[in-house]
């Protein structure tokens, strides 16, 4: 047996490397000499474009830096079940000197009528971190021996209230890392999209690809296909609040498509289960959940980083705060004329934008969407137990810990058998380690 790590090569020759196991049985380093003499673009443009071997494709990764875009450019590029990526983290931006993409067209005082709005959640929002920052030092004790971790658990914890006061269209740097399939595979549904933002950087970062890549991008367009994906991919999709009545019970499951009965023969597989421990892929043939709720926009965010589900939001419009934000704000002195101010700035963007779909990048990240989320049990279990932990933003934790109750009592055997956190929010120390930090480096003396 013979074991080799090949990581030094273009993504073309790497796909080229692999799909030659396919035709011949010699030795990868028989086939590196072959990548030398032909050229991996001239086989891709030979394989993977002319003869239409797309699986070639799946074999080259390529990443892709996306920055100084929207928020909601951002998410329409993670909308895809196999995104692979990053994302800047709202906690470590400094905003008064973050852009915000304002799309809206018009007479100029509108357009800075509408850049305003922007800044004064962006302002409001630096307010209410000076404001909570203030709230929990005053609130909580330092410890002597941890003041730096109480310091950054203090800013930590503010910002999980400040962030719900951002403006969506808001900018942020986005990493892509992914296969050459499925990057043509999903550019081709992007370049559609509803927000001419998202339509534009589908189109540049197509344009990069082709000089980057260009056997393996020039594939033919097929208008018919894109006539399809334009007439249905997106917009006319089906909005979630409008499909019933589920969202005004608050959090609900559906459970048609799952097989009770098979799971109780099978519930010996997570009787008992170590914390953490995945279940066996094999649960996923019992079915499928749907999980139904609302959450505001910035913890639907974190959720969608998920791929183990499929996740679907309705449009973020002018509509009501997340209770949490506002209670965590009136708790604060001078909080509740913070929280009036927000309330005139939500009655500020339907004035002016009304239910129009450019109203999203002028609407706060608290604002209330509704989630349908469909996984398996296995998926279902996993992201209860992560996100019902102390360090997860307490909107999303809710409807984690909502979650793991429905499947305890609803799920054979699950009961006594999750190692989801039900406790109360608590301060932790914990929320202020969770940071990168660089190490310094070694001194010689």
């Amino acid at each position: 047996m013979q074991i080799f790590i090949k990581d030094d090569l273009a993504p073309e020759a790497t796909a080229m490397l692999q799909a030659l196991y396919s035709r011949s049985p010699k030795s990868v380093v028989e086939h590196v000499a072959k990548v030398n003499a032909v050229g991996a673009d001239k086989f891709m443009a030979q394989y993977y474009v002319g003869y239409g071997h797309q699986s070639i494709g799946d074999c080259g990764t390529t990443t892709i830096f996306i920055e100084g875009i929207s928020l909601l450019a951002a998410k329409a590029i993670q909308s895809h079940p196999l995104y692979n990526g990053q994302e800047a983290s709202t906690r470590y931006m400094d905003f008064s000197v973050r852009e915000c993409i304002s799309p809206v067209l018009g007479t100029r005082s509108f357009r800075d009528t509408a850049k305003d709005l922007q800044q004064a959640w962006i302002d409001l929002s630096s307010e209410v971190q000076r404001t909570m920052v203030a709230h929990y030092t005053a609130k909580y004790a330092c410890p002597s021996d941890d003041k730096g971790e109480f310091a950054k658990t203090v800013q930590a914890k503010a910002f999980d209230v400040a962030r719900g006061f951002l403006p969506a269209g808001v900018t942020t740097n986005v990493s892509w890392h992914v296969n050459l399939r499925q990057a043509q595979d999903h550019i081709d549904t992007l370049l559609f999209h509803p927000l001419a933002e998202v339509r534009l950087v589908a189109k540049e970062v197509m344009f990069l690809l082709q000089q980057q890549y260009p056997s393996s991008f020039n594939r033919t367009t097929r208008p018919a296909t894109m006539e399809y994906i334009d007439q249905t991919f997106w917009e006319v999709a089906p909005k979630v609040g409008e499909v019933d009545g589920e969202f005004e019970k608050g959090f609900s499951c559906r459970d048609e498509l799952f097989d009770f009965g098979n799971a109780q023969r099978q519930s010996h597989l997570w009787i008992p289960r170590p914390p953490r421990a995945p279940l066996p892929r094999s649960t996923d043939m019992l079915g499928r959940l749907e999980f139904r709720f609302m959450l505001d926009f910035g913890s639907f965010r974190d959720l969608q980083r998920h791929r183990s589900c499929l996740i679907a939001h309705g449009d973020l419009e002018p509509a009501t705060t997340h209770s949490w934000y506002l209670s965590a704000l009136c708790g604060a002195s001078g909080g509740d004329i913070l929280a009036l101010r927000a309330a005139q700035l939500q009655h500020d963007i339907q004035k002016y934008f009304g239910s129009d779909r450019y109203a999203a990048y002028y609407c706060p990240l608290a604002t209330l969407v509704p989630v349908v989320m469909q996984c398996s049990l296995n998926s279902a279990v996993y992201i209860a137990e992560l996100r019902s932990g102390q360090t997860v933003h307490p909107t999303l934790r809710k409807v984690a810990q909502q979650m793991a109750a429905w499947l305890g009592m609803v799920i054979p055997g699950m009961s006594g058998n999750l190692h989801a956190d039900m406790s109360p929010d608590q301060w932790s120390l914990k929320r202020g380690t969770q940071d990168i930090t660089e190490i310094a480096p070694p001194t010689h003396g």
